[in-house]
């Protein structure tokens, strides 16, 4: 039963195109991002090479919470269970409250709430898929460490969900 596991795992890690690839510092990309001052990493997948090329290799295999790049999943979650008809259907009703951010105080769709980085929108739409259902289609994904916890609103935020900018390319 062990050999069984470990053949599993074994090809998981052959099959798998992130264990394939060759990560390649670019220079350009890194003097940029030096000159600026800008702490971060960079990774591009050149599909036909299967290289990945970037900047700062440590930090683009190291997990971070998603944040605004989770706006694409959620999406992707709320369409495909129909929680939302399509993207240009009105997918949040302000209730009149005062918000942070001016934009966010009006109705908007999947697309606008895209394009304004909508976060009560977001979190709006992770409570109507719930938490069940966003685990499953999480796990699915195979997203990150797949781990969303309790909290609907703020799990790719403050966590407990991370991912590296590695599995994001490959996601």
């Amino acid at each position: 039963m062990k050999y069984i596991y470990l053949i599993g795992g074994i090809l998981i890690l052959l099959l798998n195109p992130l264990y394939g690839a060759e990560f390649e510092e670019n220079n350009r990309i890194s003097n940029f991002l030096k000159k600026n001052n800008i702490n971060g990493t960079f990774v591009l997948y050149d599909v036909q090479n299967e290289t990945l090329i970037g900047h700062n290799e440590t930090r683009a295999f190291t997990q971070y919470q998603p944040a605004s790049t989770f706006k694409i999943p959620n999406t992707l979650i709320g369409l495909s269970l129909g929680v939302v008809k399509d993207v240009d259907t009105i997918a949040y009703k302000h209730n009149g409250n005062k918000l942070w951010n001016k934009s966010w105080e009006k109705d908007v769709s999947l697309r606008e709430a895209m394009k304004l980085s909508h976060l009560p929108a977001y979190q709006q739409l992770a409570q109507k898929i719930g938490v069940v259902r966003m685990q499953e289609n999480i796990s699915k994904m195979d997203y990150g460490n797949k781990n969303i916890g309790k909290n609907l609103t703020t799990f790719w935020l403050r966590g407990p969900l991370k991912i590296s900018a590695i599995e994001q390319i490959f996601f």
